[in-house]
């Protein structure tokens, strides 16, 4: 799914963790694209900050919040990831109604 980002795109990771997929994302959105990472535990988002700090990375952003109810606006998503999150909700079919 990488393989497919264009430059420019604003790409949403459901449960980023400590953003690993978000940095390879970025590299591939560049500069004028954006990643957002969402997890659903602040230890994570705080993890996950640290490591954009640290790694100097600018184009990625971490917010908590759960896949069930996306904390970004309709419509300001290019493409979403996931990486073995989708399995864990109970409710995934409101997942995918909160992503399309």
């Amino acid at each position: 799914a990488l393989a497919g980002l264009k430059e420019g795109e604003t790409v949403l990771n459901l449960g980023s963790g400590a953003g690993f997929d978000c940095f390879l994302a970025a590299s591939k959105v560049g500069s004028n694209g954006k990643v957002i990472g969402v997890d659903m535990t602040s230890e994570m988002v705080d993890k996950a900050r640290g490591n954009a700090k640290r790694s100097g990375v600018k184009n990625v952003e971490f917010r908590l919040g759960e896949i069930e109810n996306l904390p970004a606006e309709d419509n300001s998503i290019d493409v979403v990831i996931s990486n073995c999150v989708i399995n864990l909700p109970t409710d995934k079919a409101k997942v995918f109604r909160e992503v399309h």
